[in-house]
């Protein structure tokens, strides 16, 4: 025993130092850069690193006992996945009417996240990164959406968070599960708009060091006796999470109590001088689009809601202030110039971030200062929209469960250690990641895809890498989100339901080490990622 207890040992060393490896690139730099050629040999090469890692990784990750809530395949119970629409309509019900309910709460407010019972999330570091100061408000603000044809109310709650697993969802979705049959809630739908500086809600960025070498000593107690009698180590605090869970439902009830009928209205505006794309193809739409409800009661508040294709990392990923960075600032700049309430989420954004150099060539301040004033800039932006049209009172949605492979050798070792805590499934291939998908429909000519984590644009849009350009020198292969749903003008909530990690295109799924990836593998499921969302996207829109 204690022999093997040196190699788990040792092994887990390993697997620290290779995490150091991949701390690296994550801040590298940011600048858009030509991609060179490379040979044959050198991609052979690069290849060959990525079979080593997730060699050296599988094995570490052998030796370590699996989390108590990894359950089999044949034990796997889905619940808590929503019904949606149960029939889609091709045009508005009779006496349709849009109806529409806001409301957000603060999730920092009563908790005291300074201090080291808590983390700082978005950039994995060996050393611990505890809150050290609060900048600005986080919060959970939802929209409820009704089209008056009595087939039930939708819900989209975004949190401002690094990312929430779906299990976190499912449990949201259980606290309300009451109130939503008595309310007819059809599909409740939870968001992050992924800041790099919230207070960690996922896990993946607590103390790496007492996660990796402690936990799997806490996995075998557990496994013996069970149940759980120990907690993982992870970057979550059970205190924090309670009271996110709360305030989320308090506020999707709050939302719902508060509809209003009205109108509601889609308008477009550029804003590609403030966003860039650090790896190809570069297939951006570089719009912030908005929808504009306008209730009947001229007394109510309008309300706005919008996505953006602009990474939260204003404040850098390293650092220990929370802050909500630029979507805070939008609100403020809206709230104050338009009296209107207002939600985020987030597009399509593997890789991409804000221009550092936007405003009339003068330098882009760092840190605050900076995501304030990009914050202020896309709120005046979203306010200059005036060419709009209206959107008639239809809304259609569909969910889908998904399991997606672990095959990132690095993300298998992650969750075994507890910093990745979704809900895991063993198959008699390997393990599985439970997930969801989602399809919805706006008006007659507005599709939205509910994506579960960061999603390369080029599979929404079209524009991937070609044979000639991408990483193994084949073509994708696959229609573009856009082009299976036809007509409908296509439209991106991502992290949406869940945290998978990057969406890559296969063709493109680059060697870990490899300078010009950019980091994206290493924190993927694998290359068959996107294969798996794109052929379940496919189905659930042809099955409406």
């Amino acid at each position: 025993m204690n022999k093997k207890l040196v190699k788990i040992i040792a092994l887990v060393m390993s697997f620290a130092m290779l995490l150091c490896v991949a701390v690296v690139p994550a801040s590298a730099a940011d600048e858009i850069e030509e991609v060179p050629e490379i040979s044959a040999i050198e991609k052979g090469f690069f290849n060959f690193t990525d079979i080593l890692v997730n060699g050296l990784v599988g094995a570490i990750a052998a030796f370590i006992p699996a989390p108590l809530s990894w359950i089999k395949e044949a034990d796997y119970k889905s619940e808590f996945v929503p019904a949606g629409t149960e029939v889609f309509l091709d045009t508005p019900a009779e006496n349709a009417k849009w109806s529409l309910g806001y409301a957000q709460n603060s999730i920092l407010e009563g908790q005291q996240v300074l201090g080291s019972n808590h983390y700082v999330s978005g950039g994995i570091s060996i050393t611990a990164k505890h809150p050290t100061r609060i900048v600005d408000d986080s919060k959970v603000r939802v929209i409820a959406m009704n089209d008056g044809s009595g087939r039930g109310t939708v819900v989209f709650a975004v949190i401002d968070a690094y990312g929430l697993a779906n299990n976190d969802v499912r449990e949201i979705r259980k606290r309300i599960d009451a109130f939503a049959k008595e309310n007819n809630i059809v599909s409740v739908n939870v968001a992050v708009l992924h800041q790099h500086s919230a207070v960690d809600t996922f896990g993946m960025n607590g103390d790496i060091v007492q996660a990796v070498f402690l936990n799997p000593a806490i996995n075998l107690i557990n496994k013996i006796a069970g149940k759980v009698v120990i907690e993982p180590h992870n970057g979550k605090n059970d205190n924090f999470q309670n009271n996110l869970f709360n305030v989320t439902v308090e506020a999707i009830e709050t939302a719902v109590a508060q509809m209003e009928t009205g109108k509601l209205y889609y308008g477009e505006v550029d804003i590609e001088e403030y966003v860039r794309d650090k790896r190809p193809p570069y297939a951006l739409e570089n719009t912030l689009n908005r929808f504009r409800f306008v209730p009947d009661d001229t007394s109510v508040k309008e309300t706005w809601f919008s996505t953006s294709e602009i990474h939260c990392v204003g404040n850098g990923v390293q650092g220990t202030d929370v802050t909500a960075d630029y979507p805070y600032y939008m609100e403020e700049y809206i709230s104050k110039n338009t009296n209107a309430n207002f939600m985020l989420l987030l597009g399509a954004e593997l890789a991409t971030s804000q221009d550092h150099d936007p405003f009339n060539n003068v330098e882009y301040p760092a840190g605050v200062e900076g995501y304030m004033i990009l914050g202020e800039k896309l709120g005046e932006k979203l306010a200059s929209i005036t060419e709009e049209r209206e959107i008639a009172p239809l809304i259609n949605i569909a969910h889908k469960e998904v399991m997606y492979d672990i095959e990132n050798k690095i993300m298998h070792l992650a969750a075994k250690a507890g910093l990745f805590e979704n809900q895991a499934v063993v198959t008699k291939d390997g393990v599985k990641v439970v997930s969801e998908i989602g399809y919805m429909e706006l008006g007659t000519d507005i599709a939205v895809a509910l994506i579960p984590g960061e999603l390369e644009a080029s599979i929404a849009f079209g524009g991937g890498l070609t044979s000639e350009d991408s990483w193994s020198g084949e073509d994708w292969g696959y229609k573009s989100m856009q082009e299976i749903v036809g007509e409908r003008e296509l439209l991106v909530f991502g992290l949406c339901n869940d945290q998978v990690g990057y969406i890559v295109p296969t063709n493109d799924y680059m060697p870990m080490l490899w300078e010009d990836s950019k980091s994206i593998e290493f924190v993927s499921l694998g290359s068959q990622t996107a294969i798996t969302y794109i052929e379940a996207f496919t189905s659930l829109v042809n099955s409406k």
